[in-house]
């Protein structure tokens, strides 16, 4: 009987415990066609999906791509700027290839 009471008076300022701390992981979200993707921090939650860190988006399962540790978000940011920017240069080249052969001369701006 007192251990039921005491349940019953304790503090009730103490703060409740939560349930389950999830782990903060970088994740690969799908964003659109090849190269476009997203990095980024989040917690991990139970059912495989992730909540954006700093806001309350959830990404499903279906538009994740990957999930790596915390560590490697700084690593694979780099890795996707690279990615985005000699895709970007390469898809300009095509362009200018396919003008050329149709003979399309024209002075290019940078």
């Amino acid at each position: 009987m007192t251990e039921a009471v005491s349940g019953m008076t304790r503090d009730r300022s103490e703060p409740k415990k939560k349930g389950a701390n999830f782990p903060m992981v970088t994740a690969i979200i799908k964003y659109d066609t090849y190269p476009y993707y997203r990095v980024i921090l989040g917690f991990l939650q139970l059912d495989g999906s992730v909540t954006h860190w700093g806001s309350k988006v959830l990404f499903s399962q279906e538009h994740i791509l990957r999930i790596l540790p915390e560590a490697a978000f700084d690593t694979q940011q780099m890795l996707l700027s690279q990615v985005e920017k000699s895709y970007r240069e390469q898809e300009r080249q095509l362009c200018i290839d396919i003008l050329k052969q149709h003979g399309v001369d024209f002075v290019t701006v940078k």
